[in-house]
């Protein structure tokens, strides 16, 4: 039963479309689907649309998406995920700083 169990959590971490890949300081996501706000400790974290960043003050946290886009939020910043699938991500920044690279379309 519990093998059962890890290979869902694994394959649902393998589905979604982005990741925090690093983390500095407090930062912890809010999961709709547990109505909960749940500490990051363990990298990668898998997010979905809905999910909500929120750092402490000092903090830092780097997104990266299925298409090679990256952000960065930083110090005490607040962001949500809206979309994410295929097509690109929107990202809602609520407050803080956040910085950028991401991938040109090819059309």
């Amino acid at each position: 039963m519990i093998s059962a169990w890890l290979t869902a959590l694994a394959v649902a971490s393998a589905l979604a479309g982005s990741d925090i890949s690093k983390i500095e300081g407090g930062v912890t996501v809010f999961l709709p689907s547990l109505n909960e706000w749940k500490a990051v400790q363990k990298l990668p974290f898998g997010l979905r649309p809905g999910d909500r960043i929120k750092l402490k003050p000092l903090s830092l946290a780097e997104v990266y998406f299925r298409d090679g886009t990256w952000i960065r939020v930083s110090r005490d910043a607040a962001i949500t995920v809206l979309k994410d699938d295929e097509r690109g991500a929107v990202v809602k920044l609520e407050s803080g700083r956040l910085e950028a690279s991401v991938k040109r379309l090819d059309d």
